[in-house]
C-alpha cells in the first residue's frame, strides 16, 4: 500500500512540474495552428482590392467615397466601408493594376488616407524623394509674367508651402475649360463648340505638355470650372454631365502614366451682398466631388474652403488686399498666397501622396 501511495505521489509531482514546460511548448503551436486558411484569406482580400481597381465603377450622384479636405482642413465624408477615422484607401498599393504613385500611409508615403490628424504628416515626414508637381488649371492658378502684376494664380506661389523636392510645373492658362486645356481647335460656330477641321486636336495644348511630360510617381493638381460654366463663351462652355467626362478622361490619362491625379474644387468668386458672403460655382464643386468619388481619388475642396477664408478675411481686406481691383474672380500677390495656402492645407490634411510634401505650419 505505502509503495502505491509513493507511486501515485511521483506521478503527481511528476505531473505538477512539467505543466509549466507542456504550456510553453504548446503556446507556439497556436499562432501557426492553421497557416494556409490565413494565407488563402490575405490572398483573397488583395486579389478583391486589385479587382476592385481594375473593375469601371459608375458615377454615383451624391459623393460617397472620396476623400476629401472640407472647409476645416480636415478629411470629411466618411464612406459606410471606410476604415480608421472613417478614412478610405487613395490609391492601390504599389504592383496592383492602377497603381497611382502612392504607397501604403503605414510606409510613411501617404497612399492611404489618414484620419482626422493627418495635417501633422508633414511634421513627421522623414527624407522625400524628388517629384514632379504638375498643375491643369485656368487663370485662377496660372503663372503670370512681370508685367501682368499684381496678378498672381495660386500655382504660382504653391511653392511657399512644399517642399524643394517637389518641382512644381505650372501649365495652368488663363480662360481655359476642361475642353479648351485639352484640345487646341475649339472654335466657335453659330453659337455651338467645333473642332476646327472636323477632328479634335491636343497639339500645342497645355494638357499634351502633362500627357507627354508625366512620369510614375509624378502628382497632377486640376481645378477647372470658372470657364467651364462660361455661357457666354460657346467655345470654353462645357456643361455638367460633359465637365464630369472630361475630368474622368483626365483622371484616366494621369493613371495610365502611373502618375496621382488630384482634384481641386474652383474657389468661389467673391460674392458679396447684405453682409453676406455666398459660394459660387457649386454646381462644379458637387461634379468634381461625384467624378472623385467615383474614381476613388483625393480631392481638395477648395471652393468651401475660399468662402470660410473670405469670411474671416471680411470683405474691405478682400477688395483691396486679396481680389484684383473691381474684380470678383483674379488675385492679387497676396490673394495668391492664400489660396495655394489653402490648397496645401487641404493636401497635409487628406494624408495623400503630396502630404509629406507639405511643410510644417510654423
Amino acid at each position: 500500500m505505502k509503495n502505491l501511495q509513493k507511486s501515485v505521489f511521483g506521478l503527481l509531482w511528476l505531473c505538477a512540474s512539467c505543466q509549466p514546460e507542456a504550456r510553453q511548448a504548446s503556446s507556439p503551436q497556436v499562432a501557426p495552428a492553421s497557416p494556409e486558411p490565413a494565407k488563402a484569406a490575405a490572398k483573397a482580400m488583395l486579389d478583391a482590392g486589385f479587382m476592385a481597381q481594375r473593375t469601371p465603377v459608375s458615377m454615383p450622384k451624391t459623393p460617397t467615397t472620396a476623400q476629401v479636405a472640407g472647409a476645416s482642413g480636415q478629411p470629411v465624408m466618411q464612406p459606410p466601408n471606410a476604415g480608421p477615422a472613417g478614412m478610405v484607401a487613395l490609391a492601390p498599393v504599389a504592383g496592383s493594376a492602377g497603381h497611382t504613385g502612392g504607397a501604403p500611409a503605414s510606409a510613411g508615403a501617404g497612399g492611404l488616407a489618414a484620419g482626422a490628424g493627418a495635417g501633422n504628416a508633414a511634421a513627421d515626414k522623414g527624407p522625400v524623394a524628388p517629384i514632379t508637381v504638375w498643375i491643369a488649371g485656368d487663370s485662377t492658378v496660372m503663372t503670370y509674367t512681370a508685367d501682368r502684376a499684381p496678378l498672381e494664380g495660386w500655382g504660382q506661389e504653391l511653392h511657399m508651402f512644399l517642399d524643394p523636392k517637389a518641382d512644381i510645373d505650372n501649365q495652368a492658362l488663363g480662360g481655359r475649360s476642361t475642353r479648351t486645356f485639352v484640345y487646341n481647335n475649339v472654335v466657335c460656330v453659330n453659337g455651338q463648340a467645333a473642332f476646327s477641321g472636323g477632328t479634335p486636336s491636343k497639339t500645342g495644348a497645355r494638357w499634351e505638355r502633362i500627357e507627354n511630360g508625366i512620369k510614375p510617381g509624378d502628382a497632377c493638381l486640376i481645378q477647372f470650372g470658372h470657364n467651364d460654366e462660361a455661357k457666354e463663351y460657346c467655345e470654353r462652355y462645357v456643361p455638367i454631365p460633359d465637365f464630369k467626362d472630361n475630368l474622368a478622361a483626365m483622371i484616366d490619362a494621369i493613371l495610365e502614366r502611373k502618375g496621382t491625379p488630384i482634384l481641386v474644387t474652383p474657389m468661389s468668386r467673391l460674392s458679396y451682398k447684405n453682409g453676406e458672403f455666398t459660394a459660387t460655382l457649386t454646381d462644379y464643386s458637387a461634379a468634381m466631388k461625384e467624378v472623385a468619388s467615383a474614381k476613388g481619388i483625393e480631392l481638395v475642396d477648395l471652393n468651401s474652403m475660399s468662402v470660410e477664408f473670405y469670411r474671416s478675411a471680411g470683405y474691405e481686406k478682400l477688395s483691396t488686399e486679396i481680389f484684383e481691383q473691381g474684380g470678383n474672380t483674379h488675385f492679387q500677390k497676396q490673394g495668391a498666397i492664400e489660396m495655394a495656402r489653402l490648397v496645401s492645407k487641404g493636401l497635409a490634411a487628406n494624408g495623400g501622396t503630396l502630404a509629406r510634401y507639405v511643410k510644417p505650419t510654423p
